[in-house]
């Protein structure tokens, strides 16, 4: 990862290693925005190094038994702890068996070697309009489980999580600590495509959930916040054969989806790539 910085260097700052997730709390309220949370630290090390966080303390979750966590209960759902790395989801069979949405992403979101340190919660936690995880977990129904100091526990909808470029929905004395994936429903089809030709980042990403008449649609890299095409989603509900709504689908999101331009790309330029990667998808989903 690189935003074109002339640093090579990390700044200097104080390495903590809490052993519990309540040590970690207390240090985080004692230090305030001074600490930040590390579950891989391949991002957040990467922004010290390119001078974009400052960080006087750097706490290292990795110590902690509880967030390690990935446990899978049928009926129920998944659930991911923050210092999971992709590596080991990747190798979880349930995963590619019936989470294929999270299973494509994982497959694009780093290379091998670095699947072994990277985490989802990481990637999530970024935030950043080019990382993959938010989209398939939003079609996927996915809740942030997040703690601070003195037991106090909320959630947060993966849909909600990503309030800007580079901000998400924690507070300053708060870790995300996992991330519940619901059981998908029975018979439902996942799947995310991503187009990033030419870059490190991706131009335009899709994850998509079809489920009967229930389609679900997130699209990434196009704007600062993950974005719901909630209109093309309505027309699955609608009568038609499938291929008949598909391009009806196809038709509203180019109607009402606007991607930003960027060094990346134009607008226009990635409204084309969303037809393309979109109709995949869909071909994906359904079949033909």
């Amino acid at each position: 990862m690189s935003f074109g910085s002339s640093y090579f260097t990390l700044p200097r700052f104080k390495y903590e290693r809490p052993g519990s997730l309540e040590e970690a709390l207390e240090l985080l309220s004692e230090h305030g925005e001074e600490a930040k949370p590390m579950a891989g630290g391949v991002g957040l090390l990467a922004f010290m190094k390119e001078r974009l966080v400052d960080a006087k303390y750097v706490l290292d979750l990795k110590g902690i038994p509880e967030l390690r966590r990935l446990e899978y209960e049928r009926g129920s759902g998944l659930t991911v702890g923050a210092t999971v790395t992709l590596g080991e989801l990747e190798e979880y069979p349930i995963v590619k068996e019936r989470y294929g949405a999270l299973y494509d992403a994982i497959r694009v979101l780093s290379d091998p070697i670095l699947r072994n340190r990277s985490t989802l919660m990481g990637d999530l936690c970024e935030a950043i309009p080019w990382v993959d995880s938010p989209p398939p977990l939003m079609v996927l129904n996915a809740e942030v489980g997040v703690s601070k100091a003195g037991g106090a526990t909320r959630t947060v909808r993966a849909k909600d999580f990503i309030t800007g470029a580079a901000e998400n929905a924690l507070q300053p004395d708060e870790i995300a600590t996992s991330i519940f994936i619901p059981e998908p429903p029975d018979g439902s089809r996942s799947a995310y495509l991503k187009f990033s030709a030419g870059t490190e980042f991706g131009i335009a990403s899709v994850a998509g959930l079809a489920s009967g008449r229930e389609v679900r649609l997130a699209y990434g890299c196009i704007a600062a916040v993950p974005v719901e095409p909630v209109e093309a989603e309505e027309v699955f509900r609608g009568a038609g054969g499938v291929n008949e709504l598909m391009n009806r689908a196809l038709k509203v999101i180019d109607e009402t989806v606007e991607p930003f331009t960027d060094t990346l790309g134009t607008a226009e330029y990635r409204k084309n790539i969303i037809q393309v990667i979109t109709g995949d998808l869909f071909r994906r989903l359904f079949g033909g």
